[in-house]
């Protein structure tokens, strides 16, 4: 058997540029108490975690206090609007700023995002 290298488990606390790879539903944990959620995914384009994924899961209801609602609001790069419907699909390959912050499971999550002045 070959040696194995031990890797961090994900980006570190940061800020990055990066790209929207899309979202994917995440099945149920019952055990945990978490219904089906949603993970959003980005790659980072640049510096030493470039073409790394970072990615957060959320519920999969947005509300502009949760964080489905402050991811959604971060793609489209404004606050919800009550009834409002937005495909994140549609951002798919758009580039934004980071923020990679720690999660309270001891590892890494994507806490913000802004997308990137004229992208």
């Amino acid at each position: 058997m070959a040696s194995l290298t031990v890797s961090s488990g994900g980006v570190p606390i940061g800020n990055y540029t990066g790209t929207f790879t899309g979202t994917e539903v995440t099945p149920p944990k019952p055990e945990k108490g978490y219904g089906a959620g949603l993970r959003w995914k980005f790659q980072i384009d640049a510096g030493t975690c470039a073409g790394q994924t970072t990615s957060r899961v959320t519920g999969t209801s947005p509300t502009p206090k949760n964080g489905c609602g402050k991811l959604l609001s971060g793609l489209i790069g404004r606050a919800l609007k009550e009834g409002e419907q937005v495909d994140p699909d549609n951002f798919i390959g758009k580039r934004y700023m980071i923020v990679v912050a720690a999660s309270r499971e001891g590892g890494t999550r994507v806490e913000a995002i802004v997308p990137m002045p004229g992208a």
